[in-house]
């Protein structure tokens, strides 16, 4: 039996309908896109299509994995953040509207600074520091610095992408590792999660996306006192530290920043009204 592009695409829909997947005709088109390489318009413009049986296999396959739980994200190897297409894998956390908090916030605080030398700190997939380096209006240096090696891997492939210059460095090391460089501005999405916070997470999360990434000692504060703490080491005078934090958790940390003698701290809200991001100026 020959197989249309309308035949497959009706198999899928109802295969992710029966599961009780959440979107399911969504997720039908993001899978069928992935694997034709045609835009949404040209699918429904030829559905009647002739489909071979390695498309039609690979199709079946990721659909299984989408039905088994996995995040789409991880199932086509990509996700949009900030507009822009980023790769990820299952060692990389999937980028989150919430986090584009912070680079709303960067790129207004270097607008009206004389920024120019960045780094992107626990930077994953290199969302953030991309994001950011391609819609800034003037030239910037954007450093990406993780602990996994793996991870790093991922950040690379993203900036090979979408940062054709040489305005940048990585860096494997834990945080700031052992550099005496000093930036303008450091961005920060570290992990922020309490165990006990981890274990009522979405089964998705849970399932799939690396715990590393997630979770801190301390109640979840562990990483983000260390990297406030330590900031002011590697800050330029009236340099400024941004960094995302948990549901409930930008009180404490704005003391933080207040205790280090920091300046002009103030606390972001998330398209949800959370206070997702704590940012101050370091002026000593």
């Amino acid at each position: 039996m020959i197989l249309t592009l309308k035949n497959i695409y009706n198999e899928v829909l109802c295969k992710l309908k029966t599961n009780n997947i959440e979107t399911p005709q969504l997720e039908t088109q993001i899978i069928l896109e992935h694997v034709t390489n045609l835009k949404l318009e040209k699918i429904y413009t030829n559905l009647n299509k002739k489909m071979y049986s390695k498309k039609i296999n690979l199709i079946r396959k990721l659909t299984k994995r989408i039905i088994a739980g996995e995040p789409i994200q991880y199932v086509t190897g990509h996700a949009f953040f900030y507009s822009l297409k980023f790769f990820v894998s299952k060692d990389v956390l999937i980028p989150r509207p919430e986090s584009e908090t912070i680079v709303d916030l960067a790129l207004k605080i270097l607008e009206s600074n004389k920024y120019k030398e960045v780094l992107d700190l626990c930077c994953g997939s290199g969302c953030l520091g991309i994001a950011i380096y391609r819609n800034c209006k003037k030239k910037i240096r954007v450093d990406f610095s993780d602990i996994s090696k793996k991870s790093m891997n991922i950040c690379l492939r993203n900036i090979e992408k979408h940062i054709k210059t040489k305005n940048y460095t990585t860096y494997v090391r834990d945080l700031y590792g052992k550099s005496s460089k000093k930036y303008d501005l450091i961005i920060s999405n570290p992990p922020y999660v309490s165990q006990s916070e981890y274990l009522k997470l979405d089964k998705k999360i849970l399932n799939f996306e690396p715990k590393a990434a997630l979770v801190s000692k301390e109640n979840g504060f562990f990483l983000t006192k260390k990297i406030i703490k330590k900031s002011v080491r590697y800050l330029n005078k009236n340099g400024t530290l941004i960094i995302e934090v948990g549901k409930n958790q930008a009180n404490y940390v704005k003391k933080i920043f207040s205790s280090l003698g920091f300046d002009d701290i103030v606390v972001s809200k998330d398209l949800n009204k959370i206070n997702r991001v704590v940012a101050g100026k370091w002026t000593k």
